[in-house]
């Protein structure tokens, strides 16, 4: 086995036990991290139950209940992945446990050529380097600093060389430096010359991986600083104009379109880099660019905020806007309601005084949805102004709020409205979302009606290659199947869902298909796997939007009969919306503290079996009673045995 595993971020280095990110500082791994990853770095691919790590790697006896590798799995990928929330090595292998899975490794030579690539001078700058340092300081340096790390005497070899190249080639490489892979089209579009691109072949500045060239990383950091600053400009804005053509393809974005909600096509991860790279040479970027920078799909809601925020130094007008509203919409995701909604009502102030009247309506609605200021009349009056106006998308999310609010007699009427506008502009993505409003009758007792719509919602998803949207409507259809007692059709649609959302990125998704999962399992009686689901969804989220999964979490802990962990768990719930949850999972610890089954089942008859009744948590609670009721039956059919133990014990004596 290897040492040292190349990643697709960084280096982690089994014999140092560290990872060496592609920038930052390396991490240092504890000894039962590093003893994780060399036992599994050792059996690639294979899958391995928590028991049998909890024996193998950390030496625990058989039998002995502990979370000490899920804890040890949740710690070690915030280290080595890329993305927690979908890791790519460290995986969870459904139903089996966890497998390691390590990327195709290159040898070292083709490690180092990509880094510095192949000048006679800069390769032996790089041997002496790797005989008095150790090889992963040298890379962290090298992508830090480029070629200059290796000293004046590498630096000035690459130079000579540049400024050595015949006018033509070197004005070839200047238009291909922004670049990080030239595929034959980007070539052909900057007429490439194939004599000249034999040079730069010859000369080291071009290395070849399959059917691409590429300038070797810390080449190209060296060329970028050496390049005149006008050439380098010219270049940059052509590199940028040629990614944002790239990205509309079939992705049209019309002035009544607003930016920063609508929805983005699949980007392949390789124009997401040519995105990043247009966004660090700091030149004028398009809507699509600016779109797919701050999308969810490649980062998360912290780093998409980030993004937005440098991003809105570099613009100006409608573009920082769009920006701005982008990182309201992810502030909101993360549960900081209150500073989204300051940041709302600003971009309204501001859109009224420029006369963006789309803005306006659009920054309008989000500054009040979720408070009592957006009645039905209040809706209404901005629904026929944005239909007036043709916001799309302020007039589709208002009739699935519409939706969502409705008392029974107009619950069907406004998802159909919602569902009919969605399909007359032609907005797949609202018309599923509007297919989900019809969730609304669960809280009406129209269960089987909503079924047959929530499956047309994955089918037409599907059908229009959105991965985002089908994971939702996913979700939403296993919460249905659960509550109509579908258990084992309810996880393998919960299942899917995560799939889909884990291989688009999405961490909102992946959580919420996560925390149903469990829930499934929960009223299942599968306790280990709901509770391996809890905490993989809790050490992805953040912020008290998320207290439910810690709920969850305590009534799995407290029907597994660890009560003080599950006490644990409820005591990071914050939000008073979610009291009527607290008080079922206060009952299933009472149960697992031999509180009497009757006497739990009698103080659950006096909660309130409608609490939260016409909002969207209804469901969720509805599911939570009737997991209760479970729990309360599992220890009612115990309780016989245990008084007959009890009896024997006391005749024995």
């Amino acid at each position: 086995m290897p040492t040292k595993l190349f990643l697709d971020h960084g280096t982690l280095d089994l014999d140092e036990g560290a990872f060496h990110p592609s920038s930052g500082e390396a991490v240092v791994l504890t000894p039962q991290e590093l003893a994780l990853c060399r036992w599994m770095a050792e059996r690639p691919g294979e899958p391995f139950s928590r028991d049998v790590l909890m024996q193998t790697v950390l030496q625990y006896a058989p039998g002995v209940n502990s979370r000490a590798i899920d804890y040890t799995v949740f710690r070690l990928r915030a280290k080595i992945e890329a993305n927690p929330a979908a890791p790519k090595v460290l995986q969870t292998a459904y139903g089996k446990g966890y497998k390691f899975v390590v990327p195709a490794q290159p040898t070292i030579e083709e490690h180092w050529l990509e880094l510095v690539g192949a000048m006679p001078g800069v390769q032996a700058a790089l041997s002496t380097s790797l005989q008095m340092l150790p090889e992963a300081t040298v890379v962290e340096v090298l992508r830090r600093r480029g070629i200059v790390a290796l000293g004046p005497a590498a630096h000035t070899i690459v130079l000579q060389a540049f400024h050595a190249l015949e006018p033509e080639a070197r004005a070839l490489l200047v238009r291909l430096v922004p670049w990080r892979r030239l595929s034959s089209a980007v070539l052909q579009e900057q007429g490439a010359g194939l004599h000249h691109l034999g040079t730069l072949l010859k000369e080291g500045f071009l290395l070849r991986r399959e059917e691409a060239l590429f300038v070797p990383t810390c080449l190209r950091m060296t060329l970028l600083e050496a390049i005149d600053r006008a050439d380098l400009a010219v270049a940059a804005l052509a590199h940028a104009r040629w990614v944002e053509q790239q990205l509309a393809v079939d992705w049209p974005i019309t002035p009544n379109t607003l930016l920063y909600d609508s929805p983005i096509p699949d980007v392949d991860p390789g124009l997401f880099q040519e995105c990043q790279e247009a966004m660090a040479h700091k030149v004028h970027l398009g809507p699509r660019t600016l779109r797919v920078l701050t999308a969810q799909r490649f980062s998360s809601s912290r780093a998409v905020i980030e993004v937005a925020r440098q991003l809105q130094q570099q613009t100006k007008g409608t573009h920082r806007w769009d920006l701005r509203a982008r990182e309201a919409n992810r502030l909101e995701a993360l549960g900081h309601t209150q500073e989204a909604r300051s940041i709302w009502r600003a971009l309204a102030d501001e859109a009224t005084q420029r006369g963006w009247a789309h803005r306006r309506v659009s920054a309008t609605v989000h500054s009040l949805r979720g408070t009592s200021k957006l009645d039905a009349r209040t809706m209404a009056g901005l629904t026929a102004v944005a239909d007036r106006l043709g916001v799309h998308s302020a007039s589709c999310l208002l009739r699935v709020l519409a939706a969502k609010q409705a008392t029974k007699e107009r619950v069907d009427t406004a998802s159909a409205d919602a569902i009919r506008y969605a399909r007359q502009v032609g907005m797949v993505h609202f018309e599923v979302i509007a297919l989900s409003s019809t969730l609304g009758g669960f809280r009406f007792g129209q269960r089987e009606q909503t079924v047959p719509h929530l499956e047309r919602a994955v089918a037409l998803s599907r059908a229009a290659s959105q991965p985002r949207l089908e994971a939702q409507a996913r979700n939403n259809l296993a919460l249905c199947l659960a509550d109509l007692g579908q258990f084992e059709r309810a996880a393998e649609v919960a299942r899917e869902a995560i799939r889909l959302a884990e291989d688009v990125n999405e961490a909102a998704r992946i959580i919420a298909g996560r925390t149903t999962l469990a829930a499934i399992l929960h009223g299942q009686g599968e306790l280990e796997e709901a509770r391996r689901c809890c905490m993989e969804a809790a050490s992805l989220a953040s912020g008290a939007y998320y207290s439910f999964i810690h709920i969850l979490q305590a009534c799995v802990e407290a029907d597994l009969g660890e009560t003080v962990s599950a006490e644990a768990s409820l005591a990071r719930v914050s939000l008073d919306t979610y009291q009527p949850w607290v008080q079922l999972a206060h009952l299933h610890i009472a149960l697992a503290n031999q509180r009497p089954p009757d006497r739990v089942r009698a103080q659950l008859e006096h909660l309130p079996s409608d609490a939260l009744f016409g909002t969207w948590l209804y469901l969720d609670y509805r599911l939570a009673r009737s997991r209760l009721l479970l729990a309360i039956g599992r220890a009612s059919a115990m309780q016989p045995a245990v008084h007959r133990v009890n009896l024997r014990v006391v005749a024995s004596s």
